[in-house]
């Protein structure tokens, strides 16, 4: 479930097409509990932005994460959140944020959101998180309708003064209950190429091979690392 209406997602909240859940707070810690079994010491919650993933629901699961897996990192992915909110999932202890700018242009960010949206909030939440000291993640998609070279020059410039802790960067896959349904998929070689210039920049960074390069190549996830 998510509150928002971006142009590119299939999550978005004006379809109407799609199969949504939420999974109980029982059913996030027996996975996790799998996790830790198999030898994975970080566990990533990650949904859209949903109402019903109030403050205290996820502090309190945070709080029962920490005290059964102290040995783990934490990491979120819900969204642009208020700072109280996040100061008070940093206090109940997660450790890392993801929320990936998608756009350091602003124009461009634009044509990937609806005007409720704003470029210049989601930056600023980011700043936030990196105040409150949480191992923060930004990235793009590469690729998207309308964005050009000189947007992406802009993406790099921008991981380059932020310098996040983890960069999420895949191609774009066009969803067909979008706007943007007939729009054509991100290369794959330039998303290649933009892994190995980010990985040249930030040397000590978490950088992610995406789920969405293996659902263009074969081998797009080992290409990817």
């Amino acid at each position: 479930f998510c509150r928002n209406d971006c142009l590119y997602c299939g999550l978005r909240r004006s379809n109407a097409q799609l199969a949504r859940y939420r999974l109980s707070e029982e059913q996030i810690v027996d996975a996790c509990r799998a996790g830790h079994a198999a030898g994975f010491r970080t566990f990533v919650l990650q949904g859209g932005e949903d109402p019903a993933l109030d403050d205290g629901r996820i502090e309190r699961l945070l709080r029962r994460l920490r005290a059964d897996f102290p040995d783990s990192a934490l990491t979120l992915s819900l969204g642009e959140r208020s700072a109280l909110t996040y100061r008070r999932w940093r206090e109940a202890g997660a450790d890392r944020y993801l929320l990936r700018h998608e756009a350091a242009d602003a124009a461009c960010y634009a044509r990937l959101h609806p005007p409720e949206m704003s470029q210049q909030r989601r930056l600023a939440c980011l700043d936030t998180l990196r105040d409150l000291g949480y191992q923060t993640g930004a990235g793009m998609m590469v690729g998207a309708p309308g964005q050009g070279v000189a947007d992406l020059v802009a993406d790099l410039s921008y991981l380059e003064r932020f310098r996040p802790e983890m960069v999420g960067i895949g191609p774009y896959l066009p969803q067909q209950q979008t706007p943007l349904a007939g729009s054509p998929s991100g290369s794959a070689a330039r998303t290649l190429l933009l892994l190995s210039m980010v990985r040249l920049m930030l040397p000590d960074a978490l950088l992610p091979a995406t789920t969405a390069l293996a659902s263009l190549l074969m081998d797009g996830r080992e290409r990817g690392i």
